[in-house]
């Protein structure tokens, strides 16, 4: 017979648990804070890369929302960490001792760090634009700062890869979410077609293949394994 537990041990086991869920949960935290910061641009819009005057007087028009969907975007970013790492160690128990885990954290971080990089010339410009800049050097940090999506197109692919091929070959990972990384994986490659383009669809600005898609892909994703953490969780103290 077991014996009784302590109103201490009862404490910790409800803070275990608690903790568990806000874990598996952290990606839809940072779904929704993305996606606040990221309504700006469904909502409001930027022009595309290609002409000065519509960028700067895009940041002179919503030079405040910007600076409020950086804000949003920053709490996102804690979330990105937090969901990155549950995602890595579940990746890395279902892989065991292999190269996969370390290919898909250089990617996941690699991408979270230059968006990073990205969104602060974004609140550079919006800050500063009023205070004598050449309109030419606020396109040109605009353009730089959507543009570092082009080189880091490939994180996505090595992120979303590494779990598909885990998926596939270790039984380890649900099928359904080896198909789910696959498709994010071929969906977040899509910026490097900016690499030719400064308008239209391709460009990384504000083109739906440039750069919504593959803000799509990671919100899919990131939603997908969160559902699936929890349901597990659901089932494992039901």
């Amino acid at each position: 017979m077991e014996p009784p537990s302590s109103p201490a041990s009862d404490r910790a086991g409800r803070l275990a648990r608690r903790i568990e869920y806000l874990h598996a949960a952290s990606g839809l935290l940072f779904v929704l804070t993305m996606l606040g910061g990221w309504s700006f641009m469904a909502t409001h819009g930027m022009p595309d890369l290609s002409s000065t005057d519509k960028i700067a007087d895009a940041y002179t028009e919503f030079d405040d929302l910007v600076v409020n969907s950086v804000f949003v975007m920053t709490i996102g970013f804690f979330f990105s960490l937090w969901f990155g790492g549950v995602a890595l160690h579940r990746l890395r128990v279902a892989e065991g001792d292999g190269p996969l885990t370390w290919i898909a954290a250089g990617g996941f971080y690699t991408f979270v760090a230059v968006f990073m990089v990205g969104i602060a010339m974004g609140l550079g410009n919006a800050l500063l634009h009023d205070q004598g800049i050449d309109p030419s050097a606020v396109h040109l940090m605009h353009a730089v700062s959507f543009l570092t999506g082009v080189p880091t197109a490939v994180c996505g692919p090595a992120f979303f890869g590494a779990y598909a091929l885990v998926a596939f070959t270790t039984g380890r990972l649900p099928r359904w979410l080896g198909w789910v990384s696959l498709a994010c994986a071929a969906g977040s490659l899509t910026p490097i077609a900016g690499n030719w383009s400064l308008s239209g669809a391709l460009n990384v600005g504000n083109g739906w293949i440039g750069v919504h898609t593959i803000v799509a892909t990671w919100l899919v994703w990131a939603t997908s394994f969160s559902v699936w953490q929890l349901t597990g969780l659901r089932r494992a103290h039901a």
